[in-house]
């Protein structure tokens, strides 16, 4: 083999091994960051008799969940009052396994009518 042709083999393979050494461990760790917390538990939907819901209509509820699984943060700002206070009160409810990344979260909710 030429010294110009084991020069560059060489060269090509420090570079395929600084490229691999560089993209592995950033990859894995970008994956895990970017999995969605996992919810453990949660209790029911508690609305008042005389909340009036609109059937089909989206109501959004945006918070944060935190390392230890925690729901912080939550704001419910569409719909009557009385639908806005009732899905605070159960999103706060929410509970997630520990070690996801702290980050934010939405749940939309919307009431559907069956024919009998």
């Amino acid at each position: 083999m030429s010294p110009e042709l084991k020069l560059r083999t060489a060269a090509a393979l420090l570079a395929f091994a600084a490229l691999a050494g560089c993209s592995s461990s950033p990859v894995r760790d970008r994956a895990a960051s970017e999995r969605p917390p996992v919810l453990l538990s949660s209790d029911a939907l508690e609305l008042p008799d005389d909340c009036a819901v609109a059937p089909g209509t989206v109501y959004r509820t945006q918070y944060l969940v935190g390392e230890g699984g925690n729901v912080e943060q939550v704001v419910s700002a569409e719909g009557p009052p009385c639908v806005q206070s009732a899905l605070a009160r159960w999103v706060s409810t929410f509970r997630y396994a520990q070690g996801a990344a702290p980050g934010e979260s939405t749940v939309d909710w919307m009431v559907t009518v069956a024919q009998k």
